[in-house]
Formats: C-alpha cells, sequence, structure tokens
C-alpha cells in the first residue's frame, strides 16, 4: 500500500529541458552523453526528476494525461 496523498496538494511545473529524447514505447535518453565526466551521476538525477518524484506523491501527470 502506498503512502496517502499529501494535503494540500502540490504541482511541481517548469521547463526541464528533459529528457533529450522519449520514444513512443517509453525508452528515455538523458542529457548525461553529453557530459561525459558526470556521466552516471547526470543520468541518475534526471531520471529522478523523470520518474523518481512518484514516491514522493507528485505523480507524471503529464504523461498519465498524453501518454
Amino acid at each position: 500500500m502506498g503512502k496517502p496523498a499529501t494535503t494540500p496538494h502540490r504541482i511541481l511545473c517548469g521547463d526541464f529541458n528533459t529528457p533529450q529524447r522519449e520514444s513512443a514505447d517509453g525508452e528515455v535518453e538523458t542529457w548525461a552523453g553529453h557530459h561525459p565526466q558526470w556521466r552516471q551521476r547526470w543520468d541518475a538525477a534526471e531520471r529522478q526528476v523523470l520518474t523518481g518524484l512518484a514516491a514522493y506523491d507528485l505523480p507524471d501527470v503529464f504523461h498519465q494525461v498524453n501518454g
């Protein structure tokens, strides 16, 4: 069972310019390839914004609505 929804509701929005590419089947390419010295950390950080925030009651509503 997941955590209860937070009250009041929260919305995180902005132009994060991420990911670099996203295919129709959900494959994500981050900008990490442009930063070889930080590749692993950059990729992990970018993916946390894309998918990791759901654990904090911030689901990706854009993709829920638009597929």
